[in-house]
């Protein structure tokens, strides 16, 4: 793969060859939504039980049992 072949010296070289201009670009508009789900995130740091409703454990914050159902990232 290209990847692999890519070493920092090859990239010094090809940046050694390189002149600047300036350009006019032109792109058109256009938006970019992420999202991600982050419960494997959470139960790899350690905090899986947040996600077991019978497990959780929320009563510092709240007299009603709670656990946490989904973490989004957006």
């Amino acid at each position: 793969a290209v990847e692999e072949n890519l070493t920092n010296e090859k990239i010094a070289s090809v940046r050694k060859q390189l002149n600047k201009r300036k350009v006019i670009l032109s792109l058109p508009k256009f938006e970019v939504e992420y999202s991600r789900d982050m419960a494997d995130d959470f139960t790899a740091l350690g905090a899986a039980d947040i996600f077991d409703d019978l497990k959780a454990n929320f009563t510092g914050i709240a007299d009603a049992d709670l656990y946490v159902s989904q973490v989004m990232h957006k």
